[in-house]
């Protein structure tokens, strides 16, 4: 009976513990994981094929044919026939159409390519604002859990002084509202942290239910890079731009495509076989080798409208490129102003946590000694609470601003940099 209730206390222990993941951790586990990183990969492996399919246009067409006929009619002798033959048909010359469709589609799998990386930054960032979002939870719990035993110290401050009839009730029951109201903002503080572990789960792959805990993180924001840097990188890196590049080229080779319709094709086709009444024959062969050239003369104008609407389309597609390029400027400003903003923020949360806690040792010897009320000792505890909140909000979101920024430049945040 012993053994079993120690192998469950054990096993019910073993249940409780938690994974520590690093920040590369958890993205290495999201991009093996993660569903849109998994539909992203399939998504280029189809285009993949879909260059195979055309490459195979280039080669010739071999088929194995064979029939097997019956015929009768009044007044004839019944009469029966069998082929076996092979045909081959290889289109020798297209117009370049072969070639520039090969040409389309390799652009389109550097597209495919472009929107696989794309989508595993998507992702990587996602990972990040979870487990950053995580240890901002689990350092506001740590917060809470101190105003809570700020509250819990001022509450028996006031009760001493009650006690000796220096406080009027009143005092202590506002000291005690106070104490309650920091109990159930540590227990809705511990909620959210649940929320974030199973938000992070979710990121990386895993269902919500599997428990994973994080390492902290240490980083120092004192030399940002210069704006034209960050710039440049973002130009040379974006998946979207690259994306919108080769777009440009694959619609070029559109136009291209649309050309070889004026083109000639020649192309050749050759026949063997055997003939005879029985099964397999062994009596009759013939064999036949054709030639063909097709030149377009007049297809009711239908070529020249779709060269003209594909000619639009690739100014189009230029059009599309150049917004595509403001978009990202206008990103990496962003994602740039708010690193600075963060950073200032930083400062001024810190300052202001560092007075708030000043504040409250002053204020509670104030109390002691009975020159402030206690209005302003649970107006100086509140300001603390406040402030360690904005503390833990302001050196969590330097790291977001920080891992945006490197999204915006085109880099896979956490890990290419």
């Amino acid at each position: 009976m012993r053994i079993a209730l120690f192998c469950l206390f054990l096993f019910s222990s073993l249940s409780c513990w938690a994974k520590v993941y690093s920040l590369k951790d958890c993205i290495l586990a999201a991009l093996k994981n993660n569903p849109q990183v998994g539909y992203s990969v399939f998504e280029k492996k189809a285009q993949a094929y879909n260059v195979n399919i055309v490459v195979s246009q280039f080669f010739p067409v071999v088929d194995v044919n064979s029939y097997w006929r019956r015929y009768e009619a009044k007044n004839l002798n019944p009469q029966t026939e069998t082929y076996w033959g092979i045909t081959a048909s290889w289109d020798i010359f297209t117009g370049f159409s072969t070639l520039r469709s090969l040409q389309i589609e390799k652009f389109n799998l550097g597209v495919a390519k472009e929107r696989l990386r794309e989508t595993m930054i998507e992702v990587a960032y996602q990972v990040i604002q979870a487990y950053t979002d995580l240890l901002t939870k689990k350092a506001l719990v740590q917060a809470k859990e101190k105003s809570l035993e700020d509250a819990r110290k001022n509450y028996e401050l006031v009760k001493r002084r009650y006690e000796v009839g220096l406080s009027p009730y009143a005092d202590l029951i506002s000291a005690k509202s106070r104490f309650e109201s920091a109990s159930h903002d540590l227990i809705r503080a511990k909620t959210e942290l649940e929320k974030a572990r199973g938000a992070l789960s979710v990121a990386m792959g895993f269902s919500v239910v599997k428990r994973v805990d994080v390492e902290e993180l240490s980083f120092s924001f004192e030399n940002i890079p210069d704006f034209e840097s960050v710039l440049k990188n973002a130009i040379s890196n974006r998946p979207e731009i690259k994306q919108a590049e080769l777009s440009v080229n694959a619609q070029g080779k559109k136009v291209s495509l649309v050309k070889s319709e004026f083109l000639p094709t020649v192309s050749i086709q050759g026949e063997y076989g055997e003939y005879d009444e029985s099964f397999f024959p062994d009596d009759r062969y013939a064999w036949s080798v054709k030639a063909f050239v097709k030149i377009p003369i007049f297809s009711g104008l239908s070529s020249v409208w779709k060269l003209k609407r594909e000619k639009a389309n690739l100014q189009r597609a230029r059009f599309n490129y150049k917004m595509v390029e403001l978009s990202v400027e206008r990103d990496v400003w962003n994602a740039y102003q708010e690193l600075l903003s963060a950073r200032k923020q930083f400062e001024a949360a810190r300052r202001y946590l560092q007075s708030a806690k000043e504040d409250m040792k002053v204020m509670r010897g104030k109390y002691m000694n009975g020159l402030a009320s206690v209005v302003d000792l649970t107006t100086t505890e509140a300001h603390l609470a406040d402030a360690r909140s904005k503390f833990v909000e302001a050196k969590y979101n330097i790291v977001r601003a920080y891992y945006a920024l490197i999204k915006a430049e085109g880099f896979i945040p956490g890990l290419e940099r």
